[in-house]
């Protein structure tokens, strides 16, 4: 594993992940929702969806944009 910094959770991050974990819905339901509504918001977008991982994220973004079998993405 390699760790860029680590976490600094202080009293309320704590206690927002506890609320999390005790209502039984930890990758989806209305806080999931919230921080989707909120980055769409931020960013000026009609709305966003949180997915589990970058590589989900970039097949998500790879579908929209219509790549597909046969064509090339060049990455750094």
């Amino acid at each position: 594993m390699l760790l860029v910094s680590e976490p600094v959770l202080g009293m309320e991050e704590k206690a927002t992940l506890a609320a999390v974990i005790e209502s039984g819905w930890i990758t989806m339901g209305d806080r999931v929702r919230e921080f989707e509504q909120a980055f769409a918001l931020l960013h000026e977008a009609e709305d966003s969806i949180a997915v589990s991982s970058c590589t989900a994220a970039l097949h998500l973004i790879l579908y929209a944009l219509g790549v597909g079998p046969g064509d090339e993405v060049l990455v750094p």
